[in-house]
């Protein structure tokens, strides 16, 4: 999954407030496969309280690619300062889009919009989950394919179709988060894998 920190207006002490996001996947393959993409200029040094000494000269990427987070489906984070962070989910053919779940931690409530987008309520206003862009490349052309998000009761997100389409072949999911209710500090700060 991924971490989104948003960052409210500074109080009189010079202080922002903030609220965190943890975007989990349920279910996933613990044998999955981690691939960096390009290399980019520069590196990142964390600071952190359970190692002083810091970790230090970490190099950047401009992406990485999880090969089977579940069986069948791949998923490949991407993200710039400009353009923030997003990902693309890739379906096997025949691999069906509910065996995807996904959960946030720090969400007050997690609705559905009647323009088809999930709504994240924070301490510090609503993050919009645009209902996801989705299609298929057949004959070398991309069909665009009706695809949208379901919330359980008790949270879970999960991609329904709206119309039927080719499962012979391959679907990509292009979800994005667009906008934050916070102030323009808000941004997403990358992404974090655990020992699962």
């Amino acid at each position: 999954g991924f971490t989104q920190v948003l960052m409210g207006s500074t109080n009189q002490k010079g202080l922002a407030g903030g609220h965190r996001l943890d975007y989990y996947f349920i279910g996933v393959n613990e044998n999955s496969a981690f691939t960096e993409g390009e290399a980019v200029n520069g590196y990142l040094n964390f600071y952190l309280p359970h190692c002083l000494s810091g970790i230090l000269n970490v190099p950047n990427y401009n992406g990485i690619s999880v090969e089977d987070l579940y069986e069948g489906v791949d998923i490949f984070y991407k993200g710039n300062r400009v353009n923030g962070l997003k990902y693309d989910l890739v379906l096997d053919a025949g691999v069906p889009l509910s065996i995807i779940q996904m959960s946030i931690a720090g969400a007050e409530n997690i609705e559905i919009t009647q323009d088809g987008n999930v709504a994240i309520k924070t301490s510090l206003g609503v993050v919009i989950k645009r209902a996801p862009f989705c299609y298929q490349m057949i004959n070398n052309v991309q069909v665009e394919v009706a695809v949208g998000y379901r919330v359980s009761k008790t949270g879970t997100i999960t991609f329904v179709a709206a119309d039927a389409y080719d499962q012979s072949m391959p679907l990509v999911i292009d979800p994005w988060v667009t906008y934050y209710g916070g102030s323009l500090l808000d941004g997403g700060k990358g992404i974090v894998t655990d020992g699962s």
